[in-house]
């Protein structure tokens, strides 16, 4: 696991201002996202050096894998690993209106493999089903636990 280190001002601001709950990404903060961000930013040029590198460090085959992909925002990564060759990808979302823009994403990309369901990190279910690797690049930041969140 990598572990990038804030400075203690940005975890400041995290800790104070940025809500631990289904706020997260609300409707609203979802498209201001989405205004700011955009999908622009997740492909060719647009990228940022730090989201080359950050790709650069995800392995170039998932072939036959089953993946978590855990606070997948809009899906993203988990299109990513079907890209890869992943044989089922599980995302899951506090953000109701994150699932919705990863629901589209798998309608608008016909990513068969990806299933993308509304759920919380500090409360995560037992799954019966076992995955091969989990995926996390935000999520364990609004994590009230992170040992618990550890899958």
């Amino acid at each position: 696991m990598y572990i990038l280190n804030m400075p203690e001002d940005n975890l400041f601001f995290m800790e104070k201002f940025m809500p631990k709950s289904e706020s997260i990404y609300s409707e609203e903060i979802t498209e201001k996202y989405y205004e700011t961000i955009g999908k622009d930013a997740e492909g060719g040029e647009n990228k940022t050096e730090a989201d080359k590198y950050f790709e650069s460090l995800i392995p170039e085959s998932f072939e036959g894998k089953t993946v978590l992909d855990h606070g997948c925002g809009n899906g993203r990564y988990s299109e990513l690993f079907c890209q890869r060759g992943a044989k089922e990808v599980l995302g899951i979302d506090l953000s109701r209106s994150m699932v919705q823009k990863a629901k589209e994403r798998k309608e608008e990309k016909d990513l068969r493999r990806f299933e993308v369901v509304n759920g919380d990190i500090n409360n995560l279910p037992a799954f019966e089903r076992k995955f091969d690797i989990v995926f996390s690049r935000f999520s364990l930041v609004y994590s009230t636990d992170i040992k618990k969140s550890d899958a």
